[in-house]
Formats: C-alpha cells, sequence, structure tokens
C-alpha cells in the first residue's frame, strides 16, 4: 500500500489524500514508521485544503510522537496546534497530558486555565488541577476547584477526600484538623470502603489522640488493602505506646514480611519491633530484629543504640560499650540531641557495672551537660555515689530525678535503698 501511495504522490506531487495515506500505514507500523509517519502529517498540513480542519493530523501526529517518547515534540506539534486552533478542548487535553508526562507545572497550569477560559472544565478536570495545586502547596485555590466539584455533585468521594487533604496540609489553623476529619468522615459516609477516607480519618484521630478511633479505622484499611504499609506501621506505633506488645509485633511483623516500597517504614518497623521485645526481655529477638535493621542501614545509630542495650541487659558490657561508641561515631545533625544523651547515659551504665566509675562519671557529665533533668542519668549518678558510699550525694540525685518525675519506679527504689544503707529504715519504707 504504502509503495502505490508513493507512486500516486510522484505522479501527483503535494496531493493531500495521498500524503495523508501515506501518513498513516507508517503510523500503524509503530516505532518503525514513526519518522516517516511525521514527516508526512507535516507535508499533509502544509498541502491541505483551505477547508480542511488540521485538528485530526495534529493529534494523529502528537501521537505518533508520544508513542516513541518524543515528548519535546509532542509539545511544539501540540502547541502549534493549540496556536492555531485555540477553542479546541482536544487539543488543550492532550498537550496538559503531554505536560504532565513532563512534570512542566507551568505549562498544566497555562492548560487548565485556558480550559476555564472555553468552559470546558469536567469535574474529573478540576479535580486534576487540584491535585496540582495541592502539591505547590497553593490550598485555598485547591479548594476553589473542589468546592465547584462538590456543588454540583455533593457525593464526589473524591473531591471530598482531596478537600480534606488541603485541610491536612494546611497548619496555618488548629480547626483545620477538625475540618479535614469531617471531609473524611463524610466521604466515608458515602463509601465506606474508600482507602483514602479511611487512612485520613484515621490520620486526624492519630493526631488528636483519640488512639482507639484511630486502631479502628486503620484496622478498616487493612481490610480493604491487607498489606497496607503506612496502617500496619501506625498500628504497631500507637500498640507499642500503648504497651499492647503481642498485638504490636504482630502488625509489625506483617509489615516487616511484606515486600515494602517505601524504605522508611520497614525500618521504622524493626526499630519499634526491637525496642518491644526489650520491653518483654525477649533479649534474642530483639537482637535479630536490631541486626536486621542495621543489615538495612549500616551503623544507623537508633539501631547500634538498640543492639547495645540488649547486650548491657545480657550483661556483656564490653559488646555494649564498643557498639555505644560506634553509634555516637555515626551520629549526625538529623539525629535528635535526645538520642546523644542516652548514649551517654548508657555508656556511663555499662562503665559501672564493670566497677570502672571513673568512666562512668565521665559519660555522666557529657549526658548531663546536654540534659541536666536527664532522669535516668541523674539515677545513674545517684547509683555511682551509692557505690562510692557518698550517700548524701545519692541521695540529692535521686531526688532531683524525683523532681522531673515524681513516681517514676525505679528513682523511688534507689532512694529507698539509699536510706536503708543510711539505716533510715522508716523513711525507706515510706
Amino acid at each position: 500500500a504504502i509503495a502505490c501511495y508513493k507512486r500516486v504522490l510522484d505522479a501527483r506531487p503535494g496531493d493531500y489524500e495521498c500524503t495523508l495515506s501515506l501518513a498513516q500505514p507508517h503510523a500503524e507500523r509503530g516505532a518503525g514508521g514513526a519518522s516517516q509517519a511525521v514527516h508526512y502529517f507535516r507535508s499533509a498540513l502544509q498541502c491541505r485544503p483551505s477547508t480542511i480542519d488540521p485538528k485530526d493530523i495534529y493529534l494523529q501526529m502528537s501521537t505518533v510522537q508520544c508513542g516513541i517518547s518524543a515528548w519535546k515534540d509532542a509539545q511544539q506539534t501540540l502547541e502549534s496546534a493549540a496556536r492555531e486552533l485555540p477553542e479546541e478542548t482536544e487539543i488543550w487535553r492532550k498537550l496538559l497530558s503531554v505536560y504532565e508526562r513532563q512534570k512542566d507545572s507551568k505549562g498544566q497550569h497555562h492548560c487548565y486555565r485556558r480550559l476555564v477560559q472555553i468552559g470546558a472544565m469536567t469535574a474529573d478536570t478540576q479535580i486534576l488541577y487540584s491535585e496540582l495545586l495541592l502539591s505547590e502547596g497553593s490550598l485555598r485555590e485547591a479548594r476553589e476547584q473542589l468546592n465547584q466539584v462538590l456543588r454540583a455533585d455533593p457525593r464526589s468521594t473524591e473531591a471530598l477526600v482531596k478537600l480534606a487533604q488541603s485541610y491536612r496540609q494546611d497548619g496555618s489553623r488548629e480547626s483545620h484538623l477538625e475540618e479535614a476529619r469531617r471531609c473524611y468522615e463524610q466521604a466515608l459516609q458515602i463509601n465506606a470502603t474508600s482507602f483514602e477516607a479511611l487512612e485520613g480519618a484515621a490520620y486526624c484521630h492519630r493526631k488528636a489522640n483519640n488512639l482507639e478511633q484511630a486502631i479502628q479505622l486503620y484496622q478498616q484499611c487493612l481490610k480493604v488493602n491487607t498489606s497496607a504499609e503506612l496502617p500496619l506501621y501506625y498500628l504497631g506505633d500507637i500498640l507499642y505506646k500503648q504497651h499492647r506488645h503481642a498485638e504490636c509485633q504482630h502488625y509489625l511483623s506483617r509489615l516487616v514480611e511484606t515486600n515494602c516500597t517505601a524504605e522508611g517504614y520497614k525500618s521504622g518497623a524493626l526499630y519499634l519491633l526491637a525496642k518491644s521485645h526489650v520491653s518483654l526481655d525477649e533479649f534474642e529477638e530483639a537482637e535479630k530484629q536490631a541486626r536486621a535493621g542495621l543489615a538495612l542501614k549500616p551503623n544507623q545509630p537508633h539501631f547500634l543504640f538498640i543492639l547495645a542495650l540488649v547486650k548491657n541487659r545480657m550483661a556483656d558490657y564490653d559488646s555494649s560499650i564498643s557498639t555505644l561508641k560506634r553509634a555516637l561515631q555515626h551520629i549526625d545533625k538529623a539525629d535528635s540531641d535526645s538520642l546523644k544523651v542516652e548514649i551517654h547515659d548508657w555508656l556511663a551504665q555499662a562503665y559501672e557495672r564493670k566497677g570502672e566509675y571513673m568512666n562512668a562519671t565521665a559519660e555522666l557529665e557529657l549526658a548531663l551537660k546536654q540534659d541536666a533533668s536527664h532522669v535516668s542519668s541523674l539515677i545513674t549518678r545517684g547509683l555511682l555515689h551509692i557505690q562510692r558510699k557518698e550517700l548524701e550525694q545519692a541521695e540529692t540525685s535521686f531526688r532531683k530525678a524525683l523532681a522531673v518525675e515524681k513516681n517514676h519506679a525505679l528513682a523511688l527504689v534507689r532512694l529507698g535503698y539509699c536510706k536503708l544503707l543510711s539505716s533510715d529504715l522508716q523513711e525507706a519504707v515510706l
């Protein structure tokens, strides 16, 4: 067919029908015929009669260019079409998709504004425009688009979820979190299995410290998507803080066993799992999780700290000390100062157990220099004073700890022991 059309074109140069007929079979050949197809489409545009609408030619040519990922060429083709045919909705929609593919936000805004001008914005297009605005932090403009959609269709779950997201992103007012929750719950009344609405409502309740409601919503998320990483992680996180370790470990183990797409969730789950096992004195399992975390993130100071804590609890003080020193070497600005304080405190505890009181004192000075009210360090310092028979100084340290945390169990026990050593039996009992 191509050969026949070429013979006709040789006999009738510049023939529009023949030129266009040559472009189409080349286009059907895919990447192999793309360059020839574009050549003939351009020729067809040049030789077309003035009565022929060029829209379909522009669209076909841009489709071929998109098919071979020639996005810039497709953009130029469609921009030319938009200048020639400024009222053609289909041209603007196609150009918008090309800008989206290139992540050209300026071009996308231009297309959306033009679609508004020619009255071609549909609900779906407005929601897409709101997503672009949300990604750029233009929250008020995004809400304008979404509220227009909801005025036309108050039951649009997608618009309600996006509107909730706009309030969720906006921390300028405390009331915005409640407004986001209201929108998410309104969406759930329309579609009770909307994952986005369930997750969003759970987020709002978690931030408002309505933890039992958040747990229920995250569990409903898992009924919709059993391997969803975010609900699994936050269920583990909430349940860990509530000391519900069996449930915590159930969800976090499921997360670790899934093929996590987000590395942060997996490493976070391993860290919480290790801490949960430590809380239950399950040291072998805690060490296993900590080492799995270090395999994922070598020399990560939080995992090193947990591993050192496990070694301390297992009375392997030399390993604990070397691991804590390694953690200190790999702390960077992104890590909190509180981690440094904890490391110095646990170094002091390990040295105290070994009877190396000067080293222990040096570590405590570093810890308390950074945080003078760090309860654990104050208790460790009191214990060092007891070892040195400095009972008055020990009592002072324990009382400082209790001034920070009035009913701290270990501080009370240590203070009682100190009073026993001082033969103050009555106050020891009190």
